[in-house]
C-alpha cells in the first residue's frame, strides 16, 4: 500500500512529538532558563552576524552557477530567504530548497533542472564539512564509542541501520522521475564546469560558507556557555545537517536534539540543559530568519503590485 502524503506528514510529526515529549519530560526547564539567562549576547550577535554572511555567500554562489546576466545579488538573495520562510512552515528542509528553487526558476525563466544546479553546491558544500567531521571522528572517536557502548546501541544495529541507509541511496537514483532528473542536472553541472573558473570560484565561495557555518555555531555554543571543541562540532554539524535533510521528522525537530545529548553528553560531558539551551537559540535564530524572510515576500508582493497599478 502507497503512503500519502499526510500519512507520510503524520508519521513525521509522531516521530518529531515522541521525541519532543521523551526530552521535555528529561530536561529541567528551569535550568534551561537559568543557561539562556546567563547567556553572552555579544556571542551570540557575532554568530548571527556571521550567518547573515553566509546567507549573502549563498546568494553569491547562485549568482556564480546561474549567470543570469544584469541581475543583482540582492535578487538571488531575496529567494534564499523565501527557503528560510518556508523552512519553517513546510516539513523538511529539502521541500523547502525544492519550493524556492521551483519558484526562483518561474520567477527568471529557468528550466528546472538549471535552477537546481543549488543543490549540487549544497552537496559540494555538505561533501566538505562531511570531511572536516571525519577528521573531528578521528579525534573524538574513542569516547563516542565508549559512550555507544554505555547506551548499549550493539554493531549490530550499527551495521543494520547503516544497511538499510545504503540500500536506501542506492534504491534512489533507480526511481524514474529521480534518475531523469539527475541525468538533466549532471547536464547542467557540466555546462557549469565548461565555463573557465567558475567550479573554482564555486569551490572557494562554498568554502568561505562552510567556515561561515562552523564560525556562526561555535559562536552560538560558547554564547550559551558550553564548551566544544572545533573539530567535535564539525562531525556534530555533518550529522546533524544530514538528519534534518532526512524525511523522517519535521524539519530534524527531536532528532537533532537527541543527538547532540547523545554526542555531547556522552563524550564531552556536557550539561542537558545547556544542550536544550543552544537548540533554543538557534530555533529562535531561526525562527527570526523566517519572519524577516516572510517580511521581504510581503514586501515585495505589496510593491509589485503598486507598480502593476501605475
Amino acid at each position: 500500500m502507497r503512503i500519502g502524503p499526510r500519512s507520510k506528514f503524520l508519521l513525521k510529526l509522531a516521530v518529531s512529538l515522541a521525541l519532543v515529549s521523551y526530552l521535555a519530560v528529561r530536561i529541567s526547564w528551569k535550568q534551561v532558563g537559568g543557561a539562556l539567562l546567563h547567556s553572552r549576547l555579544d556571542w551570540i550577535a557575532l554568530g548571527y552576524a556571521q550567518m547573515l554572511c553566509m546567507f549573502w555567500l549563498q546568494a553569491f554562489r547562485w549568482k556564480l552557477m546561474l549567470r543570469i546576466p544584469g541581475l543583482p545579488v540582492s535578487k538571488y538573495l531575496h529567494f534564499i530567504f523565501v527557503g528560510l520562510f518556508y523552512r519553517v512552515i513546510l516539513p523538511g528542509s529539502l521541500s523547502a530548497d525544492m519550493l524556492k528553487v521551483v519558484l526562483f526558476g518561474k520567477k527568471y525563466n529557468k528550466p528546472l533542472h538549471e535552477s537546481s544546479l543549488i543543490f549540487f553546491s549544497q552537496f559540494l558544500g555538505m561533501a566538505m564539512q562531511w570531511m572536516v567531521g571525519a577528521v573531528g571522528l578521528f579525534y573524538f572517536g574513542k569516547p563516542l564509542l565508549e559512550g555507544m557502548g554505555q547506551a548499549e546501541l550493539s554493531w549490530r544495529k550499527i551495521a543494520l541501520m547503516g544497511a538499510a541507509a545504503l540500500v536506501g541511496a542506492i534504491a534512489i537514483p533507480f526511481i524514474p522521475a529521480v534518475r531523469g532528473f539527475a541525468m538533466r542536472l549532471l547536464s547542467a553541472v557540466r555546462e557549469m564546469i565548461a565555463t573557465p573558473g567558475v567550479l573554482v570560484r564555486v569551490i572557494a565561495v562554498t568554502v568561505g560558507i562552510q567556515l561561515l557555518t562552523i564560525g556562526s555555531a561555535y559562536c552560538i555554543f560558547w554564547g550559551v556557555g558550553v564548551s566544544i571543541p572545533l573539530l567535535f562540532l564539525c562531525f556534530q554539524m555533518a550529522l546533524a545537517i544530514a538528519l534534518s535533510a532526512l524525511p523522517i521528522s519535521i524539519n530534524g525537530i527531536g532528532v537533532v536534539e537527541y543527538l547532540n545529548l547523545f554526542l555531547l553528553q556522552k563524550t564531552l560531558a556536557t550539561p542537558a540543559a545547556a544542550i536544550i539551551a543552544v537548540s533554543v537559540v538557534s530555533y529562535s535564530l531561526l525562527v527570526f530568519n523566517a519572519l524577516l524572510g516572510g517580511a521581504w515576500i510581503l514586501f515585495r508582493n505589496v510593491s509589485g503590485a503598486r507598480e502593476e497599478r501605475k
